[in-house]
């Protein structure tokens, strides 16, 4: 993909990781705290967002390097 890692090295991911962080180690009550950390386009030119997740619910854990699939299914 044409200039992704210099698109993903400008997001603000290590800041948010840590805000998210810290709001997580403030809040007792939530479970995760969640934010976008910004778009890239893929090779046909598809706008994507890039989210963080930073969550304490173990049930939600995924292994290191993990990918997961996510489909929306309408019915």
């Amino acid at each position: 993909m044409q200039h992704l890692e210099k698109l993903v090295k400008s997001l603000f991911t290590e800041g948010a990781i840590i805000e998210l962080a810290n709001k997580l180690n403030d809040n007792k009550e939530a479970d995760a705290f969640s934010t976008s950390s910004g778009s890239i386009l893929l090779d046909n030119e598809e706008e994507v967002q890039v989210q963080i997740i930073v969550t304490r619910k173990k049930e939600d854990f995924y292994g290191d390097f993990d990918v997961v699939e996510h489909n929306t299914l309408v019915q």
